[in-house]
């Protein structure tokens, strides 16, 4: 999964104004899924061979599972965003204590606002350990309490290296003091033109799980998961497809794919929709009637950049959107699908564009511009599939992921003329 498994940091020798050779801390962290679970001093261990662990965390549902998928799934949905319930430190990690024991509070967007000292007996019991406010892109307003500073998770729920102040997500680090990532989008320009840009500059709406893909705040018990990324990234994957007629799209084929995912990969796996099965889904009338409208959109979004560009010169420009899809028809898979969401995004190039050129504009001739776009489109469809058609009160199991990918052209000339 690619996950920081350790952190060692070295002194500055000011004298001779180089890194000392020695570490002067050596953390080992382990995991469950992206969820970090113990952090164990490494020192500790290589010089008397035992595993001293140094902190322990303790995870529930997070934003996922708290809006309406209470199921083992629900612990890593949303990346443990607001599912961190509490900390046990054993090492010397605040003042005047060595063992210590903390509850967690948070604000909507999954950011820990409190910390509640719960040792019984203790001094502090029952009072507030820290407390944090936050500017939009994670920057600490506010950071007051014995905890505060030993505390490692505050913003987005995400561990916040003391010696950088750089949030770790996963597959990249947030510099919450310029609002950014640290490094750029693994996908490169197909993740956007901002390689480094944090959640589309809107902290406030959105989310990254982990280091990814943005995706808005809005979880529900139909699809809580918004990715963009590739879904065979994002969890375990078992594809079903080529030479499978409509029958093998029903309950009882996803219903036997679920088992073979629970059995192999554990919860939280996919199915993902390829060849024959993914060309039922492209072939569906609305998924039709959306990529019709979508060559539609693009077209206009042509028109618009001839206003835009200078004479002899080209422009890249991208669109996206999603639609709710329910199906029309083909029964089988309607009662396997229910519902569904379509997410396309569509990366063009206009140009070169031409000036002053003569163009037959209904019943005669004017001067204008022109150009030509092409324009490469991704679409996904996600669903999250949860048995209800078949079985009400849950009993069936937990549901999972289902989705697939393609890829359309989108090309097409525009004038002034043209409308």
């Amino acid at each position: 999964m690619g996950r920081r498994v350790r952190k060692v940091t070295y002194p500055w020798n000011v004298g001779t104004e180089d890194w000392m050779e020695a570490p002067d801390s050596d953390i080992r962290f382990v995991y469950d899924g992206w969820n970090l679970v113990q952090e164990i001093d490494g020192l500790v261990e290589v010089e008397s061979g035992v595993t001293d662990v140094v902190r322990e965390y303790t995870w529930g549902l997070d934003l996922s599972g708290q809006s309406g998928n209470p199921s083992p799934a629900g612990i890593h949905g949303a990346g443990g965003i607001g599912g961190l319930l509490a900390t046990h430190w054993t090492g010397e990690t605040t003042e005047g204590s060595d063992d210590e024991a903390y509850i967690y509070f948070y604000d909507a967007n999954g950011n820990v606002g409190q910390m509640i000292d719960v040792v019984s007996g203790s001094s502090g019991y029952g009072t507030t350990a820290a407390k944090y406010e936050y500017y939009p892109f994670g920057g600490l307003l506010v950071a007051d309490g014995v905890a505060a500073e030993a505390n490692p998770f505050r913003f987005s729920t995400k561990y916040r290296d003391n010696e950088t102040g750089c949030y770790y997500y996963g597959y990249r680090y947030l510099r919450t003091k310029h609002g950014r990532w640290l490094s750029r989008d693994p996908i490169a320009e197909r993740g956007g033109v901002n390689l480094m840009g944090f959640v589309r500059n809107g902290p406030i709406n959105n989310l990254d799980l982990v280091g990814l893909n943005p995706c808005e705040n809005e979880y529900d018990s139909h699809d809580f998961n918004r990715f963009d990324a590739p879904y065979s990234n994002l969890v375990g994957t078992r594809q079903i497809g080529d030479g499978l007629g409509e029958s093998s799209l029903s309950f009882a084929a996803l219903y036997a794919w679920y088992h073979v995912g629970q059995t192999a990969l554990g919860p939280g796996f996919s199915v993902e929709f390829v060849g024959d099965a993914l060309s039922q889904v492209i072939n569906e009338r609305q998924v039709q009637k959306l990529m019709s409208d979508v060559h539609k959109r693009l077209k206009s979004d042509a028109k618009k950049m001839l206003g835009k560009v200078e004479c002899n010169c080209s422009r890249l420009f991208e669109d996206s959107g999603n639609r709710l899809i329910t199906y029309s028809y083909q029964p089988n898979i309607a009662a396997s699908l229910m519902r569904f969401t379509v997410y396309w995004r569509a990366y063009c190039n206009f140009g070169p564009k031409r000036c002053c050129v003569a163009l037959p504009c209904k019943d005669k001739v004017i001067e204008g511009s022109d150009g030509y776009y092409d324009c490469v489109v991704e679409f996904s469809f996600r669903d999250k599939y949860d048995f209800k058609a078949y079985d009400p009160f849950g009993w069936l199991g937990i549901p999972f992921d289902v989705g697939g990918e393609w890829k359309m052209d989108s090309r097409g000339y525009v004038s002034d003329c043209s409308e």
